[in-house]
């Protein structure tokens, strides 16, 4: 049995066809569970699970990380904000965002202070069905990872804005320091590996 944790955004792109490729060549029960990155850290250091595939812009020294790849922050809003090209129009709009506790926070607060913005924040959230239900009703813009919206962007409910937020986050595979890693988790980080690489 192999039990991983991953985040929404890399569940959207390299998991699924990573787990049915693996479960095509192995009879081993996969038991994903999806959740923050902070979340999945502490499975890992408590022994939950076997590994997880997260954020890993900082690691605990515990752990070891893999790089996957690197994912955009993006900035995005409903279908009239697609004329905003200028950072003076995002300004004085209102903000869906993740958590201050969450890693991809950082990023989006390392934005606003180098563009002097104070956002004002209607509200907090790590799920970004939440953000997309709250943008698509007009209710402000906000900074996601690109891949966690890509279904979202290309079906209309939200637009990506014209304006680089210039940051970025890195995806991995996180793995206790301590735990050798069965045969089977590590063909299936390979094959996550590989996926990763078709992006």
């Amino acid at each position: 049995k192999i039990k991983f944790s991953t985040i929404d955004s890399v569940t959207k792109t390299i998991v699924p066809a990573a787990v049915k490729r693996f479960l095509s060549k192995h009879q081993v029960r996969v038991e994903p569970c999806v959740c923050a990155t902070g979340k999945a850290m502490q499975k890992v250091l408590d022994g939950d699970i076997d590994f997880a595939i997260c954020t890993i812009d900082k690691l605990p020294r515990r752990v070891s990380g893999i790089h996957l790849f690197d994912e955009d922050l993006i900035l995005i809003g409903d279908k009239d904000s697609v004329t905003f090209k200028k950072i003076s129009q995002i300004k004085k709009m209102p903000f869906i965002l993740f958590p201050k506790e969450s890693m991809t926070r950082e990023g989006i607060d390392s934005f606003f202070k180098k563009h002097n913005i104070v956002p004002d924040i209607l509200m907090e959230t790590i799920k970004v069905s939440a953000i997309c239900s709250f943008i698509e009703a007009g209710l402000g813009l906000s900074i996601v990872p690109h891949y966690s919206v890509k279904g979202d962007i290309k079906s209309g409910r939200v637009v990506k804005i014209d304006i680089s937020t210039g940051e970025k986050r890195q995806e991995g595979v996180v793995y206790k320091k301590a735990v050798k890693l069965s045969l089977a988790a590590l063909d299936i980080i390979d094959i996550l590996r590989k996926e990763a690489k078709r992006l």
